[in-house]
């Protein structure tokens, strides 16, 4: 058995998550886990679709286990959500290679520019930059470009580049086993606005969800996952968006006090007032961010402000490591895999929710809200606590809908 890991948030599944998984297992991998985020992600926002249904479209598509990145690192920095991943998969105690997506597709670049990254940590080349004002991944960017030149520096210009050096940041901190490995994206651009034949970025995908339009996708999904994405469509309980959380939201920041904001991740220097006042003012989710937005604050940490607000994720929360496995979807290569990693994990794995809660309380919590959250932003808002009432995690047969 060799396994390959990925880290991923599947926000939907899509062709080009199809033509990785295809591109991992040519590299020689019978068996893929993916790490993926739950019912939050790392934009900030929540998912368009449940994690079930998520890491349901995932194995029906070729992966063979799907484990979840708890919300308290899915809502982080790409620094924190991708040590967070890898020591997932560390803890597994199996997996030896890290397969991950990048706009460069070179391996040996990313290390260069992963390397730069470490060098520049805390030098005054970065602290330069900060003092003059610029935001933490821009200052970065102009202090690598000085140690290593504009080649290097300019790979952190991408996100799945960025993702993909702080995963190789973090093998690197725990010494990890796992080999990496890169594949160039396939398809449109992260952020692109345009469709191709076959693809196109999630972000677009998402945008024309909500306009409320799913039926013109399907090219654009492996035959089972679009199957399982219309289904949750037809019924209402997918395509959620942060907007139908606006009253929420502002209900929630204006009851704040800059106490509360400064106990919040990514909260210094006194953005706490600026954050504070601005919500009494703001009227949508995009207004309060464009108030506080300012040359040293990047419209992503601002977001993880307000996420974490809504979830209650403190500081000291966030700075912690992933203290358990739990599983959301696997086949029978997946049994596989958590039959060998009952010998070998270092971290407890959990199919239960209820034992999860009772085991780790404050980390269940914020799963149980980060999934109420979902399913307020749905067009269909169910009963809460569905993060307690579901019997999952699905064990599913491939080649046919369960």
């Amino acid at each position: 058995m060799k396994t390959a890991g990925i880290i991923a948030e599947y926000n939907p599944f899509h062709n080009g998550h199809f033509y990785h998984i295809r591109q991992t297992r040519a590299a020689g991998y019978s068996h893929i886990v993916a790490v993926m985020s739950g019912n939050v992600v790392q934009r900030s926002e929540v998912a368009c679709f449940s994690k079930w249904t998520r890491a349901s479209a995932a194995v029906k598509s070729g992966v063979n286990l799907v484990i979840e990145l708890p919300a308290v690192y899915a809502v982080a920095s790409a620094e924190k959500f991708a040590s967070a991943g890898v020591s997932l998969l560390n803890a597994l105690g199996l997996v030896d290679g890290l397969s991950f997506g990048s706009e460069s597709g070179d391996l040996q670049e990313l290390y260069r520019c992963a390397e730069a990254c470490t060098k520049i940590n805390g030098s005054a080349e970065l602290s330069n930059f900060l003092d003059q004002g610029f935001s933490f991944p821009k200052a970065r960017e102009k202090a690598v470009e000085q140690i290593a030149g504009l080649e290097v520096s300019r790979l952190l210009r991408t996100p799945n580049n960025i993702l993909g050096i702080e995963y190789l940041k973090a093998l690197q901190m725990t010494d990890s086993s796992m080999e990496p490995i890169t594949f160039r994206r396939k398809g449109p651009g992260h952020d692109s606005k345009e469709f191709s034949a076959r693809y196109a970025s999630a972000s677009l995908i998402r945008e024309t969800l909500q306009q409320r339009d799913i039926y013109d996708l399907n090219r654009f999904f492996p035959e089972e996952a679009f199957h399982l994405f219309r289904q949750d469509f037809a019924l209402k309980t997918g395509g959620a968006s942060m907007y139908e959380l606006t009253t929420a939201v502002l209900y929630k920041l204006r009851t704040m006090t800059p106490e509360d904001f400064a106990r919040l991740p990514d909260v210094s220097e006194g953005l706490e007032y600026r954050l504070c006042s601005e919500a009494k003012n703001a009227v949508s989710i995009d207004d309060f961010l464009k108030r506080v937005k300012t040359k040293r604050y990047t419209m992503s940490r601002l977001k993880r402000v307000i996420i974490c607000a809504l979830l209650g994720i403190e500081k000291e929360l966030m700075d912690t490591t992933p203290s358990y496995i739990r599983v959301l979807a696997f086949d029978s290569k997946g049994k596989e895999i958590l039959r060998e990693a009952k010998k070998t994990a270092t971290l407890p794995i959990y199919h239960s929710f209820a034992k999860l809660q009772e085991d780790f309380p404050v980390l269940a919590e914020k799963e149980a809200l980060a999934t109420d959250l979902f399913r307020y932003a749905c067009p269909k808002i169910p009963a809460g606590n569905s993060e307690y009432q579901d019997k999952r995690p699905f064990a599913i047969r491939t080649g046919g809908r369960k």
